[in-house]
């Protein structure tokens, strides 16, 4: 909510980002830690999940955490060029110059930044290749089930909260009808509990009687099978 300026665009964007990650080979809690960096970094709401595409791709390609491509990219925006950051992903202090058209030591933070993704284009259309791959499918599909049962869960905790609500309610008129009539509610509990001891009791001590029986002679079961 702070870096999208409402609840309302916050969630909006959640959604989103599911939706996103449920069409490519990321998973989602991957794409939200990532979306969640590039917002405390600066990027513009509406930019975080073209971004994601673009980085994505090139941290699939060469299997690597796309934090490692959002930490490059908020070295050169400061300036920094760090031939370590960007090597693994096929990027050169040279690479950088060519696309700038100028020298590095002569660019800005985001003429940097602009040169980075612009090298990274080259990665463009991966993530439609990784999808056909059974890798690919797989993890698609943890995505869509997180998404399913995410929404279930959301049901269940606002039907768990109705019925919470209405057992406290039942609770609290039980209560109060004990307080107010405890020697009723005292000789009802006895009638009860006779009634167990006088039927329900029995029943049970036969059926775990007959359960001995079936233990100590299956073919109990065989013989009552075949006369059926």
């Amino acid at each position: 909510e702070v870096f999208t300026g409402s609840a309302q665009a916050a969630d909006q964007m959640v959604r989103d980002l599911k939706t996103f990650a449920a069409t490519t080979p990321l998973q989602i809690k991957d794409v939200e830690d990532a979306a969640a960096l590039l917002l405390a970094l600066g990027e513009a709401a509406e930019d975080v999940i073209p971004t994601l595409k673009l980085l994505g791709q090139a941290a699939v390609a060469v299997n690597k955490p796309i934090e490692q491509l959002i930490r490059a990219r908020e070295a050169l925006s400061a300036g920094v060029v760090r031939a370590v950051q960007l090597q693994p992903f096929g990027v050169t202090r040279q690479g950088l110059a060519e696309a700038l058209g100028k020298d590095v030591a002569q660019s800005t933070g985001d003429e940097l930044v602009a040169a980075f993704d612009k090298i990274l284009g080259k990665f463009e259309g991966l993530f439609a290749k990784t999808l056909n791959t059974v890798a690919g499918q797989w993890s698609n599909l943890k995505d869509v089930i997180t998404l399913t049962f995410s929404g279930i869960g959301d049901a269940l905790r606002t039907a768990t909260m109705e019925w919470i609500s209405e057992f406290q309610s039942v609770f609290t008129q039980i209560t109060a009808i004990i307080e107010q009539n405890p020697e009723e509610v005292k000789k009802a509990i006895g009638v009860i509990v006779d009634a167990i001891n006088t039927f329900l009791k029995p029943a049970l001590n036969a059926l775990n009687n007959l359960l001995t029986k079936i233990e100590q002679n299956p073919e109990i079961l065989s013989d009552l099978a075949t006369q059926l």
